[in-house]
């Protein structure tokens, strides 16, 4: 395990050199931009504000209704280190979380990774919806990104009141 002191002396290294800053911001700015791009999208769906993170995840959360009704969001995320968007399903807190978590490991939730239960786990459902995207064509990426998260929204809700009606 690298200690705290030699892991600072590397970051301010690549600091040094200028790129992280580029890209970082490059993240920054696409993350804000995509965040207005789903809003102006779905202005029926309340949004978060934009999590930055610590250089692992960025993201935000859209909240369609059929969803805030059963105190569930969407989050679209960036996953820095693995360099790909993905959707989550999230309950609004853990009981939440775990209560759709029960109901959806024994049902067939086919493209769709169910996530563990673990404390720094703040999923339900995952699915990636662009990997290796391309940050010199956001007009690409946001087309890509609405077009796979209508898809999971959808499901979601469906999936959703496909649980509701057998309880």
């Amino acid at each position: 395990m690298i200690d705290r002191q030699s892991a600072i002396l590397e970051y301010t290294s690549l600091l040094q050199k200028g790129e992280i800053q580029v890209a970082y911001k490059g993240i920054m700015e696409s993350m804000t931009l995509i965040k207005s791009f789903f809003e102006s999208l779905y202005p029926e769906y309340p949004t978060s504000s934009l999590y930055f993170g610590y250089m692992d995840m960025t993201y935000f959360a859209i909240t369609p209704p059929e969803l805030k009704r059963e105190k569930l969001k969407i989050a679209i995320v960036y996953l820095h280190p693995s360099m790909r968007f993905e959707a989550w399903l999230c309950g609004t807190n853990k009981s939440i979380q775990r209560i759709y978590h029960d109901r959806f490991r024994s049902m067939e939730i086919k493209g769709y990774r169910l996530s563990p239960i673990l404390p720094d786990v703040d999923s339900i459902l995952e699915t990636t919806l662009l990997q290796d995207p391309d940050f010199n064509d956001l007009h690409l990426m946001k087309d890509i990104l609405r077009q796979r998260l209508d898809v999971f929204i959808q499901d979601m809700c469906k999936l959703v009141a496909t649980t509701n009606t057998t309880q």
